[in-house]
């Protein structure tokens, strides 16, 4: 038999959810869970910003009914490798659902309708050696236009079953980092090295009617790399961070330039 390791129902103040965890062995574990929620609109999505976000006193909360599965290897703790690798599988359904779109006199949340989900997420992160973490994880998402009918129409919606736009359907991240104590000598200190890879496939900024309309946000590839240095057992730090490394163009969701290669460097002391 496969015991229950935890079962509990959190109540909120604007929906439920249900949570179930089944530990086979010591490093494997399997998890259900499924919700609803209603979401209240926030006070800048119902009056705006006073300048680039128009108000929106008609917008109703969206609801949200979702569940998810997956299983989780973890052996934090029970081998060198602290190796955990997860895998989660994941179902959305969304009415009146806010959206940011473009308005008559400037852009507004307004309720958009039905969406559907359906997702699916790995990851995998371990200590490869005892110097050196590593971590990998994909996402894949079909996000779909349920409507029957445009808002406020009985005219049918002709982008039933299209891919929602200004979300990516397809992500994979991973990293390295290095650290080691005292790598310059001295006592009381440590350092790490790292670097971040983000991938982004392509994806739609607006909805497609047809094969020759291409609204698109191109795939983006870009690299960080970084640096920290503690002091006096991890009082003062020194950091670093390049972003973008090779200056690649990103483009954000609402079709937007994201800024290219960026340098920051920060100090931090912590008084105990």
């Amino acid at each position: 038999t496969v015991p229950v390791e935890d079962i509990s129902l959190r109540k909120k103040s604007a929906g439920f959810s249900e949570a179930m965890r089944y530990r086979k062995t010591p490093g494997l574990m399997a998890k259900l869970s499924g919700g609803y929620d209603v979401r209240i609109p926030a006070e800048n999505e119902l009056l705006g910003d006073g300048s680039t976000i128009a108000p929106s006193e008609q917008l109703m909360p969206d609801r949200n009914l979702s569940f998810n599965a997956g299983l989780l290897y973890d052996l934090t703790g029970l081998h060198p490798s602290n190796l955990q690798v997860e895998v989660n599988g994941y179902y959305m359904h969304v009415d009146d659902m806010i959206r940011f779109v473009k308005g008559i006199l400037g852009a507004q949340y307004q309720n958009f309708g039905e969406m559907r989900t359906i997702g699916v997420e790995a990851e995998v992160k371990a200590d490869m050696l005892s110097w050196l973490y590593g971590y990998a994880n994909v996402t894949y998402q079909d996000l779909r236009d349920t409507r029957d009918h445009e808002a406020g129409k009985d005219l049918p919606n002709p982008t039933k079953g299209k891919r929602m736009p200004n979300i990516p359907y397809f992500m994979a991240n991973g990293g390295l980092e290095f650290h080691k104590e005292n790598l310059f000598g001295g006592k009381g200190q440590n350092t790490r090295f790292f670097a971040d890879a983000s991938f982004v496939e392509e994806y739609f900024y607006d909805f497609e009617l047809t094969k020759n309309e291409k609204r698109r946000i191109p795939r983006s590839f870009t690299v960080d790399l970084g640096f920290e240095h503690s002091f006096f057992d991890q009082r003062l730090y020194i950091s670093g961070k390049i972003k973008n490394v090779a200056d690649a163009k990103v483009i954000s969701e609402y079709n937007c330039p994201l800024p290219g290669r960026t340098l920051g460097v920060k100090l931090r002391y912590i008084l105990r």
